[in-house]
């Protein structure tokens, strides 16, 4: 599981999130500002072994931004960012990594691209 908080910077602003609640191979955090609320929720879980495939695990780490209604939006707004790891259950952490950080990599050199609906590159 995670520690008791976790930091992320967004933009320029460091975001602490601290631990809402840790249970069952999941965690979530929260921090409140003054335009919002950050989540951060981490999960981990098996897939079913199918006939075809050998047993997977699985990983999601997802970011949101809830705004607060303003002037500019009423409602509010809604913002989620997130990852989904899937691996053999017996594959090698580095070799992983390797696989992770190079999307990683790519989605900052053209995150830009992707919400603006470029998907030729």
């Amino acid at each position: 599981m995670s520690a008791s908080s976790i930091t992320i910077t967004v933009g320029s602003e460091t975001i602490v999130m601290n631990e809402l609640v840790s249970d069952n191979y999941a965690s979530e955090h929260m921090a409140r500002t003054a335009t919002g609320i950050y989540r951060m929720r981490i999960r981990h879980s098996k897939e079913k072994q199918s006939a075809s495939s050998s047993q997977l695990d699985r990983h999601n780490a997802e970011l949101s931004f809830e705004e607060f209604p303003s002037v500019t939006y009423p409602n509010g707004r809604l913002t989620q960012v997130y990852v989904v790891i899937r691996n053999p259950i017996d594959a090698l952490a580095a070799d992983v990594d390797k696989l992770a950080d190079g999307l990683s990599d790519w989605v900052k050199a053209n995150n830009t691209a992707l919400v603006n609906w470029i998907s030729v590159f």
